[in-house]
C-alpha cells in the first residue's frame, strides 16, 4: 500500500509524524518531507529573498553534479523542510554565501578594550 505525497508521486511506505517538523513518508528507509511547519518555509523564503536581493540568483544557471551521502541529503531535507534537491542546494549555497563573519570578528576583538575603561556600573 502506497502513500500519496506532496513531493510528488506514489511512495510505498507508511506515514509518520515528526513533531518539530511535520509529516513524513518512510520510503525505502528514508524519511521524505511531505509538508513542514510554516517557520521552516518562512526561513527558506527569507534566505532565498536575501540571496535574490543581493543579486546571487540572477544571471546564467549552471548544472551542478556532486556525489553526496544520501543520509546527508535526507537529513538536510528534513531539517530545512525543502523537498526538492535543487531547491535544497540553492538554499544551502545561499546560506553559505550570505553568512556573516560576526563570530570571527567578535573573537578577533578579544583583549582590545583597554583595561582602564570601566565596563560596569
Amino acid at each position: 500500500m502506497g502513500c500519496k505525497s506532496e513531493v510528488g508521486g506514489e511512495h510505498p511506505g507508511k506515514v509518520s509524524q515528526a513533531s518539530h517538523i511535520g509529516v513524513y513518508v518512510q520510503w525505502k528507509g528514508f524519511p521524505t518531507p511531505v509538508k513542514h511547519k510554516d517557520y521552516l518555509s518562512q526561513r527558506h523564503r527569507a534566505v532565498v529573498a536575501a540571496a535574490k536581493a543581493a543579486g546571487l540568483l540572477s544571471g546564467t544557471n549552471i548544472s551542478l553534479s556532486a556525489r553526496v551521502s544520501r543520509q546527508l541529503i535526507d537529513r538536510a531535507k528534513i531539517r530545512s523542510g525543502v523537498a526538492s534537491t535543487t531547491d535544497l542546494v540553492e538554499y544551502a549555497l545561499a546560506k553559505v554565501a550570505l553568512e556573516d563573519d560576526f563570530g570571527a570578528r567578535l573573537v578577533g576583538r578579544k583583549g582590545t578594550i583597554p583595561p582602564d575603561i570601566a565596563l560596569g556600573a
